[in-house]
Parts: structure tokens; C-alpha cells; sequence
């Protein structure tokens, strides 16, 4: 996305980020939307689920279900992580929620995918491990010193609206 602003391919992006990320090119602008908790989500079962409170010990004894791309940062930057057996390149929430349904693994996400998810599946529990892992945004990008076209300027009023709403 970054390439593709510089060379005004988009107006602007629009990603999950970690603060104080450092590879930030010059000449984009990061603006922090919306903050959200990191989560493991497990299947009910599975006995990091009868924990009070999860530490990085524990997670690095279970199979994680990470995906090889499409990911923003590198979970094992936060945590020591046992990755599944289970490889794939990309996948969704709800991918990954179903193969924790199914007690193969463990997934680590944000409160979102619960939010989306709360009601779809009684099997699968969500814990905040916000205190394990860095602090996350949803953030807009763009190129500094850019005049916004009134399009984009609208569309990134709805987003502020949305996620502050």
C-alpha cells in the first residue's frame, strides 16, 4: 500500500498497525483511527480457556494457527508462538475461528473478529491479551502534503464517524 501511495496509485490506505511503527516511509502521514484490544480466541474446550489470565508461557505450549501472509506484524515479535502444523498462505476470521471450532489450534486476533462472531458460535471463547502484545490501531495513511479530493475527504470522515461512533 505504501508503493502504491507513493507513486499515486491510491489516495490513501487504510490498515491495521502497530504504534510507533518504524518503518514508516517519509512521505506518508499515519493518522491512529481506532484502538483495539489483541484477543486469543480458543474453542471452550481447549485448557487455555479455564485460565483467568494468559501469559506467554502458556501460549507457547498450544498450537497457534498463523497464517504464512497477510499479516501486519509478526506475532512472534510479541509472543513465543507454536505454529500449527496446519500451513496457508491467506485466510479470513472466519477461516481461522472454524479450525478453532474444530479444537485444532488457537488463534490470536482482536476484538473484532468477537464482535463480528459474538453470537455465531457459543463454542468459541475470546480473552483480551492486550497486556502481551503491542498496543494496535486501525490507521489511516496518506501522503503528507497531499490536498485531499472531496471524495476521499468525505470517506475518511465516515470512517473517524464510524469507529468513533
Amino acid at each position: 500500500a505504501f508503493e502504491r501511495l507513493i507513486n499515486n496509485k491510491i489516495d490513501f490506505a487504510f490498515y491495521p498497525s502497530v504504534e510507533n511503527d518504524k518503518n514508516l516511509p517519509i512521505e506518508i502521514k499515519k493518522q491512529d483511527v481506532f484502538k483495539f484490544k489483541n484477543a486469543v480466541f480458543l474453542n471452550i474446550k481447549h485448557p487455555l480457556a479455564k485460565k483467568k489470565k494468559i501469559n506467554k508461557e502458556d501460549i507457547s505450549k498450544y498450537e497457534f494457527l498463523l497464517r504464512d501472509k497477510y499479516t501486519f506484524y509478526n506475532t512472534n515479535n510479541a509472543l513465543i508462538v507454536k505454529p500449527s502444523n496446519i500451513k496457508f498462505e491467506n485466510s479470513n476470521s472466519h477461516m481461522i475461528l472454524g479450525l478453532v471450532k474444530e479444537k485444532l489450534g488457537f488463534g490470536i486476533g482482536d476484538e473484532i473478529y468477537e464482535n463480528e462472531n459474538k453470537f455465531a458460535n457459543q463454542e468459541i471463547l475470546f480473552k483480551n491479551i492486550d497486556y502481551l502484545a503491542p498496543k494496535m490501531f486501525y490507521s489511516l495513511f496518506r501522503l503528507k502534503n497531499m490536498r485531499m479530493k472531496a471524495a476521499t475527504l468525505f470517506f475518511i470522515n465516515e470512517l473517524y464517524y464510524y469507529f468513533l461512533c
